[in-house]
């Protein structure tokens, strides 16, 4: 949907499914970008765990999200985050 590390849709990350949630005001902001099957590798990023989007992954079916070292981290320090649901709204 974009320039590959230029401009994104932002949202607010809201938290993590089990876990409490971020305080009002001091959501952290997430980059959203439209991509399809290939993207990572057309950039070179290797993948580090999980799985790379698929042709399956479309409208009408769970939704699917690749996210990088720093979120994993931040919100999952001693967990792995592969199958966790993530919580996000709109800026």
């Amino acid at each position: 949907s974009r320039l590959p590390l230029a401009g994104a849709e932002q949202l607010n990350f809201l938290g993590v499914e089990g876990q409490p949630p971020v305080p009002r005001g001091q959501e952290p902001v997430a980059d959203e970008r439209t991509v399809t099957p290939g993207y990572f590798q057309a950039l070179g990023v290797p993948l580090v765990r999980g799985r790379l989007f698929t042709e399956r992954d479309v409208p009408g079916q769970p939704r699917v999200v690749i996210v990088n070292e720093t979120l994993a981290r931040r919100f999952f320090p001693r967990e792995d985050p592969i199958g966790k649901r993530i919580k996000f709204g709109r800026v």
